[in-house]
């Protein structure tokens, strides 16, 4: 009969980085409005059979105006997932699916013969990057494709493997491009292998690498991106149009922070954690430089650049960092084979250990009673308290207000907050009835400057506020005291409109009928335009 091996101390780190990472993404509430609108993208493509490429939501828009969904597999897959678990499972298969990442790069490094004890260092300290940045959204899906792309470059150079196997770079980006819009990652990936593979050597030309080799990959990387946008649904065209217009729009980057320099004054925990991270990477590469590896050099700082300047970008740097870093730390290459004995009382000892973190990985879990305790106590996030989804979502969630308009539906054209746009049409859409019931959603860049100034004049309640809601047949509000507090201050003094339902994050009010409004004995009279 095998023996099983001794549960030794470099177990019990192994264990602690997942232990935590479940703990930590268990008490994380669904943080991202932009979920909603994915999921109400994914059914609205389930019920049509097509994709989203028209405006399908906006009341201030036409419905010719074109508007594509270009992650449209993630968005049916979401949506799926949702209609079989609900959110509970959603926010569970999210939590899976990190640790199954950070299971990933342990085994890694422990095939790399790296200590667990720095493995699992490394992870913790970037534990809080994938927290700040790691959330319910498309690009869920495309962390595990990233990942893999990375272990096989970075096993390619420490093998006599053939190099053809960077053709699977080809199948992954056609697949990434169904998913999320960051398709070109896998190129840029190609492109930090050629950067690499160039400094590989003194003598450019005239030893390994051939310039035939550098310009097959470079063949490759333009392969992938044109192929990979070809075999969209949307096309080449489409694809890449819908890419320019959401890089390129003024309001995208003036408003949406991860498109933003990743900087104290916006990011106070993700900026300082990150350039640590560089200054200490930094460090040790400068130490161990006869001996480290050029890619893992490219890439740890290509990636660190690119977190720098665009807060999004701490997202690839927080997986990449742990894999390129760890085995150049101090004592970070050690001989795992240890035959000497282990006392039974010091397993114990350790089981007892692992059993204690495995119960902290488990009990945070969404769909467990203890779920929703732990969550209201110790979450950093603020969660809603009470039921539904009690210790899922934010407090700022406005759950009563949508349960409010279910039962009404002649008040579904609403003016609104833009961050619930997506939850407001999850909630009041139905199959063959119009949909066109927000003023602007979760896409920053569908409507122009000139919209988004008017939704913020109306928030403001600034002059003829009125006649703009009036033009769009606008019947309730859904407003935030906080950020719009003109507007709410104004709704509270006018007759004409009264408050249904009210919390601390959100007001919803609804425009008194005509009728009522004359028969109502209050000698108020309304302000005139």
């Amino acid at each position: 009969m095998a023996r099983l091996p001794a549960l030794r101390l470099r177990h019990v780190w192994f264990v602690l980085p997942l232990a935590l990472t479940a703990l930590a993404f268990g008490l994380l509430p669904l943080r991202s409005w932009d979920y909603w609108w994915h999921i109400t993208a994914g059914r609205w493509s389930s019920w049509s059979g097509e994709i989203l490429t028209q405006n399908m939501f906006l009341y201030t828009l036409p419905t010719e105006h074109a508007s594509l969904s270009q992650p449209w597999l993630s968005q049916s897959i979401l949506y799926h997932l949702f209609e079989w678990c609900g959110l509970t499972g959603s926010l569970l298969f999210r939590n899976i699916l990190v640790c199954a990442i950070v299971l990933n790069v342990m085994l890694v490094m422990r095939k790399e013969k790296v200590s667990p004890v720095q493995t699992s260092l490394t992870l913790l300290a970037a534990l809080p990057l994938m927290v700040a940045t790691m959330t319910l959204r498309t690009h869920l899906f495309v962390w595990p494709l990233f990942v893999f792309l990375l272990v096989l470059m970075r096993w390619l150079r420490r093998s006599q493997a053939d190099q053809w196997w960077l053709l699977l770079t080809l199948p992954v980006t056609l697949l990434w491009a169904q998913l999320h819009g960051s398709f070109l990652m896998p190129c840029v990936l190609l492109f930090m292998w050629g950067v690499a593979r160039l400094t590989d050597v003194k003598k450019r030309w005239k030893t390994s690498p051939k310039p035939s080799s550098l310009i097959s990959l470079g063949v490759l990387a333009v392969v992938c991106a044109m192929l990979a946008a070809a075999l969209h649904p949307a096309g080449f065209v489409g694809v890449y149009a819908y890419l320019y217009d959401v890089s390129s729009d003024p309001v995208v980057r003036q408003t949406v922070t991860e498109w933003m320099p990743t900087v104290p004054s916006r990011q106070p925990l993700v900026a300082p954690l990150l350039y640590l991270w560089l200054i200490v990477g930094a460090w040790f590469f400068i130490q161990r430089r006869r001996v480290v590896d050029r890619f893992d050099l490219v890439v740890f700082f290509g990636f660190g650049a690119l977190a720098v300047f665009q807060t999004r970008g701490v997202l690839w740097f927080a997986l990449a960092a742990p894999l390129t870093l760890t085995p150049y730390l101090p004592g970070a290459i050690e001989d795992i084979v240890d035959e000497s004995e282990v006392p039974a009382a010091l397993q114990v000892i350790h089981a007892m250990l692992i059993v204690m973190l495995g119960l902290m990985a488990v009990l945070p879990q969404p769909g467990l009673k203890t779920h929703a305790v732990l969550a209201s106590l110790t979450s950093a996030t603020p969660v809603r308290r009470s039921q539904p989804w009690r210790g899922l979502v934010t407090e700022d969630t406005p759950l009563e207000a949508m349960a409010w308009l279910v039962e009404h539906p002649e008040h579904r054209r609403l003016f609104h907050d833009q961050r619930w746009a997506g939850l407001i049409l999850w909630s009041l859409m139905e199959r063959d009835k119009p949909t066109q019931m927000v003023f602007v959603d979760q896409r920053i860049e569908l409507p122009k400057e000139q919209i988004w100034g008017l939704h913020d004049s109306i928030s403001m309640a600034r002059s003829a506020w009125r006649l703009q809601l009036e033009a769009h047949d606008v019947t309730a509000i859904l407003v935030d005291p906080t950020t719009q507090a003109p507007l709410f201050k104004t709704l509270e003094q006018d007759t004409t409109w009264t408050r249904v339902t009210h919390d601390d994050h959100h007001s919803l009010f609804v425009l008194l009928p005509k009728e009522e409004d004359e028969d109502d004995g209050d000698d108020r009279v309304v302000e005139a335009e």
